[in-house]
């Protein structure tokens, strides 16, 4: 049976420029608006989604509508209504896409710096198609980018995950240089940190100069009057390229969570030597969320929630930029560590139902791949843990795993 979209909602008072149509004023009210609601009604905002993408829309319209979303999403991203309005985009971003591909000849460098920001900010990676003529309007256009523009786009790729091209990221660097004293404290820091997670994930090489400019008009004075987020987006994007610093962070938190205390029962009771450790990472100033040791192996594990992960097309999970960067700091921190990523909703479920077969399978896989990073989330596999293509050869595990006790024993 199809759900019934209750009956619109909108202001029919509206008189925003748009063009002709009431509906169509009325539409671009209830976006324009959306992010200084309470909440999103789901079905309403697919309603509106729907009915204006049939419209005849310019450049500038299907930014507002892709930008406004995002900055609802910004309010409730943390709730019930923000997992259902990512998901809305999601399923609904083939039809805005085909609408902006339509004309993308005409956007301009605020409308493509919106769009890109929306998707980042939403956590809904866009169609290969998209990204490629985004890329190509971009470079014909990066002569007339903003800082801001700068900032934002280049922060976008990298919460994405996605490489820019070469020549967009040469342009950029250009550009910025010849720009940078009109860079604010957030734009300066926001591209940092974009420089370092592109190069955490992809390698790319050209990136260090850039970041040395960026780092060295900072300065100590801009550093010292950061807020806390952008603090720490400093501190992280300068440890991964070897600049100086403030040491200047949270203090070690070293909890025992009741989630911590289950899990390390289930492992005793598996027969696993667990001891318990404090987790603390000090030059990264981090705190994971549990950490123990294994037959004089450290093990630490991050239990990851929604925001660490964004939509590919195909509706696949993803780490987004920001938790691939602490990945690979936590690797550069902490090198004779093993890293172990497990989604928050399916480990949950795991110690729930006490399945101490999957758990100690992910140890033993995690044993067997040695010190470095073992993440149960990658791209192309559903993005969970993935039961079938995480078992482990259980040849090379120590002993004590290899071969669990009775109560344990794989079915």
């Amino acid at each position: 049976m199809s759900m019934k979209i209750p009956p619109r909602q909108y202001n029919t008072a509206a008189s925003v420029p748009g063009g002709p149509s009431p509906l169509k004023n009325e539409l671009f009210f209830y976006f324009y608006n959306l992010p200084k609601q309470s909440g999103v009604n789901t079905p309403q905002f697919q309603d509106a989604w729907n009915r204006i993408l049939t419209m005849d829309l310019t450049p500038k319209n299907l930014s507002l509508i892709m930008h406004r979303t995002a900055a609802a999403f910004k309010t409730i991203r943390h709730s019930p209504q923000g997992k259902s309005l990512r998901l809305a985009v999601d399923q609904g971003k083939e039809r805005w896409e085909r609408c902006a591909l339509s004309q993308i000849g005409q956007f301009n460098p605020q409308n493509l710096t919106n769009s890109l920001w929306a998707f980042a900010t939403l956590g809904v990676r866009p169609s290969s198609d998209f990204l490629h003529m985004w890329q190509a309007k971009a470079a014909m256009e990066m002569g007339a980018f903003t800082s801001q523009n700068l900032a934002n786009s280049l922060w976008a790729f990298a919460t994405l995950g996605v490489q820019p091209s070469n020549d967009v990221l040469r342009q950029w660097q250009t550009r910025a240089a010849a720009d940078i004293d009109s860079f604010t404290p957030q734009s300066l820091v926001n591209s940092l940190w974009a420089l370092a997670a592109l190069e955490t994930r992809h390698g790319h090489s050209d990136c260090h100069a850039a970041a040395t400019m960026l780092h060295k008009t900072i300065g100590v004075d801009i550093q010292n009057a950061f807020p806390t987020n952008h603090a720490k987006q400093f501190h992280d994007a300068s440890l991964w390229f070897d600049l100086p610093h403030s040491g200047a962070g949270p203090d070690e938190n070293d909890t025992v969570s009741g989630f911590e205390i289950r899990l390390t029962d289930i492992f005793a009771r598996a027969g696993l030597p667990v001891r318990r450790d404090a987790g603390w990472i000090g030059a990264l100033k981090h705190q994971t969320d549990i950490a123990f040791v294994i037959e004089g192996q450290r093990f630490l594990i991050e239990m990851d929630g929604p925001s660490h992960f964004i939509t590919t097309p195909g509706s696949a999970l993803a780490y987004n930029g920001h938790t691939t960067m602490q990945s690979a700091l936590i690797r550069k921190c902490a090198p004779d560590a093993t890293l172990i990523r497990i989604r928050q909703d399916e480990g949950r479920s795991l110690i729930e139902s006490a399945d101490r077969n999957t758990l100690g399978a992910i140890l033993m896989k995690a044993v067997e791949a040695g010190p470095g990073a073992y993440e149960t989330c990658a791209e192309g596999n559903g993005g969970g843990i993935g039961l079938k293509n995480h078992l482990p050869d259980r040849r090379n595990a120590p002993a004590s795993i290899r071969q669990p006790t009775p109560e344990s024993a794989p079915v």
